[in-house]
Formats: structure tokens, sequence, C-alpha cells
């Protein structure tokens, strides 16, 4: 995991890999619940950094996160998950990177972008299907699909 607090943004990169591999034993079928547990984890450990406890980030975040400005970015089955967990979250902005498509998830009403790639064999082109959904919903923010 990574953070930086330079130029008033925090970006921390969880390591979600053992959420897709079972990694910490769970079966396969329960990645959508790890992938929320080891969200929510570093969630609460930025809270209490930004509180001012020690946690192991590795820097000083006390006064420095603001949780209320969430920005979330998911890659390939991460972009998938972000969208899942997402619904329980204030995000602000959503950046979804070649994300796996599930039907049954929708980008939220925030500021999102959508970057698929041409090269990308496992997702292909399937993850503009979150842009396709968004026609004829009604929104306030603006979303922008890049191929």
């Amino acid at each position: 995991m990574s953070v930086t607090a330079a130029q008033g943004f925090v970006a921390i990169a969880p390591d979600v890999n053992a959420a897709y591999t079972g990694g910490w034993g769970e079966i396969p079928s329960k990645e959508v619940v790890r992938f929320r547990q080891v969200m929510d984890a570093t969630i609460t450990q930025l809270a209490l950094a930004s509180a001012g406890a020690r946690t192991t980030f590795g820097i000083a975040l006390k006064g420095k996160v603001d949780l209320s400005r969430l920005g979330l970015l998911g890659h390939s089955r991460g972009g998938m998950n972000v969208l899942r967990w997402s619904k329980t979250q204030n995000a602000r902005s959503i950046f979804l990177l070649a994300p796996f498509f599930d039907k049954a998830q929708r980008i939220p009403n925030v500021p999102a972008t959508l970057l698929l790639g041409t090269c990308d064999f496992d997702t292909n082109q399937d993850g503009a299907g979150y842009f396709s959904a968004l026609r004829g919903r009604p929104r306030t923010q603006p979303a922008y699909q890049l191929t």
C-alpha cells in the first residue's frame, strides 16, 4: 500500500488481491465480501490516522484526510467492486479503468470517467456497458467514456 499527502491529495492503494485469489482462505464466490472488508478496514484506518492515531501507513496524516471528499478508482474486477462498494460510501467521484462488466451495477450520479483499453483481452470493451446504462437516466453530474 502506498500513501502520499502532497498537493492536498491523499492517495491510498489497498492491496485487494486476496479478495480475488482466496488468499485469506475464503472461497472465490465471497470476493464481494472480502473486497468490502478490505476497503472498509482501509477507510477505518484512514479515519483513525486523520484523527492522529498511529497506523501502518508510515506517514502522519493527522488532519490531512477528508473522507467526505472520497474519490474511487477501480481496475478490472476492482472497477466492478468499486461500484458495488460505492453504494455504501459517500464517493464524490469514480474512475473505472477497463472494468469488468456486471449489468447489475450502475455508475452513481457523481462525476465519473470510464477508460477502456483496446488491448485489454480480459475485459475487452465490455465495461462500455456501464456507460450505455447511463443513457436515458437523469444525471446532474458529468460522465465520460474514453477508449
